[in-house]
């Protein structure tokens, strides 16, 4: 179970699943709060990887607007998450979260609620690494 319990439940499930699915099939991801007015499509099209790039908006619990991104890899890959995370960290506020791998993942963080402890991670550096109240996806 999720530690982070936001507001808009229906609408942040599409996000949940999305995280669910992509530590499922054991895919390299970042995940972090980026300015408003961040010119992401540029940065991930330049970086000539194949990323799938996902955008989250929604409120911490102070009431904060934010804004975050989601950079996902087809598969695990310790070398282009590098890669990505060197094209790309310019484009984060505050230091993203980078998933690696489950295997790397659960070598130094080992819990039994591993997957739902990624997703509360990823969840709180969307919003700046403050408490989310809602998140949704949005399209690009």
């Amino acid at each position: 179970m999720l530690k982070i319990q936001l507001n808009n439940a229906d609408e942040a499930s599409e996000l949940i699943f999305l995280f669910r699915e992509l530590l499922g099939a054991d895919r390299s991801f970042i995940a972090g709060n980026i300015d408003t007015g961040a010119a992401f499509a540029s940065a991930v099209e330049q970086s000539g990887l194949p990323v799938e790039a996902r955008l989250v908006i929604g409120d911490t619990v102070s009431g904060e607007p934010y804004r975050g991104l989601i950079l996902a890899l087809p598969h695990s890959s310790k070398r282009l998450i590098d890669d990505l995370s060197d094209c790309t960290c310019n484009l984060f506020l505050e230091k993203p979260f980078i998933f690696g791998s489950m295997s790397a993942t659960s070598d130094i963080w080992p819990h039994a609620t591993l997957e739902d402890r990624v997703i509360d991670t990823c969840l709180f550096a969307l919003a700046g690494y403050m408490t989310p109240a809602t998140a949704k996806l949005v399209q690009i």
